[in-house]
């Protein structure tokens, strides 16, 4: 299931980074594709409305259209699937702005 990311955040995370969207800090697998044939997983460093940062173990380039799948947030049973765009990479922390978002 594709849906728009209005994900809302437990107390317990520690809201980080004043950007358009707060951010805050969440360590949570992820499973990503590239439009071609590469895919594999990673994690989270932080995650907003607008976008998140991953930890992954490969390189990216900039302005690739990346698949991702959060798995079931918040007791769901069904998993939050995005697409996004990678902004940046730094030593495999990468940024992604969603493109299904507001």
């Amino acid at each position: 299931m594709w849906l728009k990311m209005k994900v809302k955040f437990p107390k317990r995370f520690k809201v980080t980074n004043e950007r358009c969207n707060s951010r805050v800090d969440a360590v949570r697998k992820v499973n990503y594709r590239i439009r071609r044939p590469v895919a594999g997983e990673g994690f989270t460093q932080n995650i907003s409305e607008g976008g998140c940062c991953l930890m992954l173990n490969e390189e990216l380039p900039p302005g690739a259209v990346i698949e991702l799948d959060f798995g079931p947030l918040n007791g769901d049973s069904q998993s939050v699937r995005a697409v996004g765009k990678v902004v940046w990479q730094n030593d495999y922390l990468t940024g992604i702005r969603f493109l299904n978002s507001k």
